[in-house]
């Protein structure tokens, strides 16, 4: 029984901790991809 609730909770924080890592990186992927676009269509701001 014990060893049932502790496999349990290491697949909920597996998961949980996937979940965290992949909308970071898709946070930090959009944020990145934001800056590009900014920068090449504003010549501008890239170079002041």
């Amino acid at each position: 029984m014990l060893l049932d609730k502790k496999r349990t909770a290491n697949i909920g924080l597996a998961i949980v901790g996937q979940t965290v890592v992949n909308s970071a990186l898709v946070t930090l992927f959009s944020f990145c991809a934001k800056s590009g676009q900014t920068f090449f269509k504003s010549p501008a701001i890239a170079k002041p």
